[in-house]
């Protein structure tokens, strides 16, 4: 199974519209997949440990392997394309 691991900040307006994006995905019931939020400021330890460097940052991981990486605006199809 996926799972997608979105990194985020409070004050970031794009990582909360992709957030908004993922849980819909994960409503619809369409594609299955594990989801995981991580705000950056409160988790710092772990956005050393995937190396984020900036937010949003969208990883996407297959067998327990990252297989893509998505910065910036995360918009549906590149969703979609992730999960397919």
């Amino acid at each position: 199974m996926k799972k997608l691991i979105l990194f985020s900040a409070r004050y970031c307006g794009k990582c909360h519209a992709a957030n908004k994006r993922i849980t819909k995905f994960l409503e619809q019931g369409t594609y299955q997949f594990e989801y995981e939020f991580i705000d950056i400021e409160l988790e710092k330890a772990k956005a050393k440990e995937y190396n984020i460097s900036g937010v949003p940052t969208l990883v996407c991981y297959e067998f327990g392997k990252e297989v893509k990486r998505i910065k910036g605006s995360i918009l549906p199809p590149y969703i979609i394309e992730l999960l397919e």
